[in-house]
Formats: structure tokens, sequence, C-alpha cells
């Protein structure tokens, strides 16, 4: 923490203060960036995950009748599943 006392010691010239100062600043601002960055991220896996549901869940419908009357239960393979992750982020990586 950057307190009156390390200004009064930079303000008289001392330069290891002033180094300590610049290099909290750059943690706070490194730290910020990450945070920020970290949301931002989390909100945009939000949004894709709930795509990506979606998608399954059509994919499902369309290969798979219910199990049991007034039951949804669909059944995907594993490599359907992966084709179909797979496909929705190569759409979304070629449409940026």
């Amino acid at each position: 923490m950057i307190t009156k006392k390390t200004l009064k010691k930079i303000s008289k010239g001392d330069y290891d203060a002033l180094m300590g100062a610049i290099g909290e600043l750059v943690d706070i601002f490194h730290y910020d960036r990450f945070d920020d960055g970290y949301e931002s991220c989390l909100s945009d896996m939000e949004v894709h995950a709930g795509r990506i549901a979606e998608r399954l869940t059509k994919e499902a419908e369309k290969k798979n009748a219910p199990a049991e009357k007034d039951v949804d239960y669909y059944l995907l393979m594993q490599d359907e599943v992966k084709k179909i992750i797979s496909d929705y982020l190569t759409e979304e990586i070629e449409n940026i």
C-alpha cells in the first residue's frame, strides 16, 4: 500500500521507495486487468455454454425419440457430442 510516508520518501529522492511504489502500482494494474479479463471470460463462457446446450438438445431430439412417453430422455454418443461442440466452436471462430 502506498502511504503518505512512502510519498514523502519519494519526494525526498528515495529511489527504493519510488521503485517499490511503481512495482505495487503495476501489480494492482495487472490484477485489475486479470480480474476484468476473468469476469469477461466467464460471461462469454456462460453465453456459449447455453448455446452449446441448446444445440446438443436439438441434435438429440432430431436423432432420438424419447425413451418413454412424457419423459424427455435423449441419448447422444460421446463422438456425436464432441462433433457438435467442435462444429459450434469452429463456426464461432470463423465468425470473429
